[in-house]
């Protein structure tokens, strides 16, 4: 995640004629992309897609820690691409309602409390965010926003 991919590190292949085909890159849109990077931890012999690769400004990111209270739902994982979501608190108990603060963000690495009264609701994770809304993101967790991630899906 993050690193340039170049033309050696593709291998294009054929494939039918078939709208079920239609999201992945073919080659002669790959030639209009050069200087992308990898948007999400990618395997050996997987087909991409547009949101696989972006622009290298991507690289920029700053790694903020954020505490969720979410347990572990499947989509919690290193390399998911998500929207980082934000809430000004009203009072105590009432936060104002929320906007989406970063609609890019970057998963990078989740772990959960351990030992013997650890809450297994709550997760520590690090999050990858564009400098551009990093100062946003800051100012949230020190004043105690409520704060959310929610999932950007790779595939429409």
């Amino acid at each position: 995640m993050g690193q340039k991919i170049g033309n050696s590190d593709l291998t294009w292949v054929e494939v039918p004629l078939s709208s079920a085909f239609d999201r992945f890159l073919s080659e002669p849109e790959w030639r209009g992309s050069s200087d992308l990077v990898a948007a999400r931890l990618l395997e050996a012999g997987v087909f991409l897609t547009e949101d696989d690769v972006v622009e290298p400004t991507m690289r920029d990111d700053s790694m903020i820690t954020l505490t969720l209270s979410v347990g572990s739902p499947p989509w919690l994982v290193p390399g998911q691409r998500a929207q980082l979501w934000v809430a000004p608190p009203l009072s105590e108990n009432a936060f104002s309602s929320p906007f989406v603060l970063s609609p890019e963000v970057i998963i990078d690495r989740v772990a959960a409390e351990d030992g013997f009264a650890a809450d297994d609701t709550v997760s520590l994770v690090d999050v990858r965010v564009p400098l551009r809304d990093l100062p946003g993101a800051i100012h949230a967790v020190a004043n105690n926003y409520f704060v959310y991630l929610t999932p950007v899906s790779l595939y429409p």
